[in-house]
C-alpha cells in the first residue's frame, strides 16, 4: 500500500505533513489520509487528537497551514478524534480511519464527495478491505530479469 496522496497529479506525502502538524502545540497525536475527490482524485484529510483539555476548530488548524505551507499541501477536512483505530499488535488501521470518514461526513450533510462513498462501497465489495488487514507477502528476491544472461 502506498502511503502518498496524489492530489491533482501532485504527490503529497501523508508523513510531511503529520510532521509539520505536530509543530502546533495544540495537537498531541495526528495522522493524515487521502480521499477520493472527483475533481482531484484524492484530497488531504487530517484526523487529529488535541491535547489534554486543548481545543481547536477545523478553520483554525487550516488557517496554520495555509501561513505555514504550501497551498496544495493544506488538508481540505479535518477531523477531530478521540483516537485512531489500530490492529492487535498496535498499527494504525488508515483504511478504517478512511471508512469512518465516510460514514461520519456522509451523514453530517455530505461534506465529501459522493464520490468518495461510492468508491468506498467499491472496494469494499471487492474484498480490497479485507485484502489490507494480511500481512503482505515476502517479495521474491530473483526475478524473470534477473535470471538473464547478458551478452558478453
Amino acid at each position: 500500500i502506498k502511503d502518498m496522496i496524489i492530489r491533482g497529479g501532485e504527490n503529497i506525502y501523508p508523513k510531511e505533513i503529520e510532521d509539520f502538524l505536530y509543530t502546533n502545540p495544540k495537537v498531541k497525536d495526528v495522522q493524515v489520509i487521502g480521499v477520493p475527490s472527483a475533481d482531484y482524485g484524492e484530497e488531504i484529510m487530517a484526523c487529529i487528537i488535541l491535547q489534554e483539555g486543548a481545543t481547536a476548530t477545523e478553520d483554525e488548524i487550516k488557517q496554520f497551514c495555509l501561513d505555514r505551507m504550501a497551498k496544495h499541501k493544506c488538508p481540505k477536512y479535518i477531523d477531530f478524534v478521540d483516537g485512531f483505530p489500530m490492529n492487535a499488535a498496535g498499527k494504525i488501521l488508515k483504511y478504517k480511519m478512511r471508512e469512518q470518514a465516510v460514514e461520519k461526513h456522509i451523514e453530517n450533510g455530505g461534506k465529501l464527495d459522493e464520490m468518495f462513498r461510492i468508491i468506498n462501497k467499491e472496494l469494499e465489495e471487492s474484498g480490497f478491505f479485507r485484502a489490507l488487514q494480511n500481512e503482505p507477502e515476502e517479495i521474491p528476491k530473483e526475478t524473470p530479469t534477473s535470471k538473464r544472461k547478458t551478452k558478453q
